[in-house]
């Protein structure tokens, strides 16, 4: 299995002032948590391949909450093998968000 390394190299005092960004804690409520949990449970997952948007992919990373319907997820494309950041359609987070709504509802 290939191996990636996201880390570059640059100088500490020029990385802060132009990445400030980088250092950044996304933060997530129960609820996209538990969206999270959800779509994973889906298999968008780590290690995962899937077939989006007419391209093969292998997941790298977990689901990533960037707004109310607005999911995205790091994976690498088969075919170029370049890593993307690919957004999950957005029925499958909603299908995804109903579920897990029905699910603690009760």
């Amino acid at each position: 299995m290939l191996q990636y390394s996201f880390n570059q190299v640059v100088p500490q005092d020029l990385y802060k002032s132009q990445n400030p960004i980088r250092n950044a804690v996304l933060t997530m409520t129960a609820t996209q948590v538990r969206l999270c949990e959800r779509l994973k449970r889906l298999g968008f997952s780590r290690a995962n391949q899937i077939k989006l948007y007419g391209a093969q992919f292998e997941l790298v990373g977990d689901p990533l909450v960037m707004g109310d319907n607005v999911v995205f997820v790091d994976a690498i494309e088969q075919k170029s093998r370049q890593l993307r950041r690919v957004r999950i359609p957005l029925n499958i987070v909603r299908m995804a968000t109903d579920q897990t709504a029905d699910g603690y509802a009760a």
